[in-house]
């Protein structure tokens, strides 16, 4: 039975090879997420983070992400805001992920059809199906640059988190300015954490 468990904790937490098609790293993401969710209460929000941030690392294409989402100001940025920035989002990304499946109630993904998207990127169309019957759209849009499909941007029920966080971002830096943002940024991890979210 260790010897399962531990298989499945090695093949839920393994980078996505160069050449896999897309949806198989949408799907390693959602049987890790399902995978946490199960174990939600056992591992509490540090375990859920901790088991998390190597599959969303490895999912995720935080660096180019983490540009997008600052748009104009990135090239405002010297190199230690940059690695600053990127720390901190991708710390985020993970929190946020753990905060928001934290528990288990029966759901299920369902992944459907990839489609090709410009310049040379995937969509993978795929569900997340709640107890009560219910979907979530969750659309991937992955890159993969002739490494690992990586995911760009995920487009849940129409709305796109790239954007949001886009129009977030240039909001605060206009008006407060880049220390201000990462205070936030880690802010937002902290109530994540707390429970505070």
């Amino acid at each position: 039975m260790l010897a399962a468990v531990g298989a499945l904790c090695m093949l839920l937490t393994a980078p996505v090879r160069a050449g896999d098609a897309p949806e198989v790293t949408v799907e390693g993401l959602h049987a890790a997420l399902l995978a946490a969710m199960r174990d939600a209460d056992a591992l509490g929000f540090e375990g859920r983070r901790e088991r998390l941030a190597p599959v969303i690392e490895s999912s995720f294409d935080l660096d180019f992400v983490t540009m997008v989402v600052m748009g104009r100001s990135w090239a405002e940025l010297d190199a230690a805001q940059r690695d600053q920035m990127r720390r901190v989002f991708a710390s985020l990304t993970v929190a946020t992920y753990a905060a928001r499946f934290d528990g288990f109630d029966g759901e299920s993904f369902q992944t459907g059809a990839t489609e090709e998207a410009r310049d040379g990127r995937r969509l993978v169309r795929s569900w997340l199906r709640k107890a009560d019957g219910t979907r979530v759209q969750l659309d991937y849009l992955l890159q993969s640059g002739g490494g690992p499909w990586r995911i760009v941007n995920v487009v849940a029920d129409g709305v796109s988190d790239l954007s949001l966080k886009r129009a977030e971002y240039a909001s605060i830096m206009k008006a407060e300015g880049f220390d201000a943002l990462l205070a936030r940024l880690r802010a937002q991890v902290e109530d994540y954490a707390s429970g505070r979210d």
